[in-house]
């Protein structure tokens, strides 16, 4: 399975079947640390801090894509607390 912007996904590397366990741990490994980095998880701090990043390498929006199932709670929090920062 390909993603926009992530490359392979774990699923496409466990496949290979000349690749050994090492091999597809390893790939897995550098796959979801792909994946993390375009997470915005942690502490309202954590997110404002990443967020900022952006913003001081030139970004003027972002976009946030939510799949469900998904917390009300949290994107009131997120809404409370991080974007006030970027006002």
């Amino acid at each position: 399975m390909r993603r926009a912007g992530v490359g392979l996904a774990a699923a496409d590397l466990t496949g290979i079947p000349l690749a050994g366990p090492a091999t597809r741990l390893a790939a897995r490994a550098v796959v979801e640390k792909r994946i993390a980095r375009t997470l915005l998880i942690g502490s309202a701090a954590d997110i404002r801090d990443r967020l900022r990043a952006y913003v001081d390498a030139g970004a003027t929006g972002i976009i946030v894509s939510l799949r469900p199932p998904f917390s009300p709670e949290l994107m009131r929090e997120f809404a409370a607390e991080v974007v006030p920062a970027f006002r």
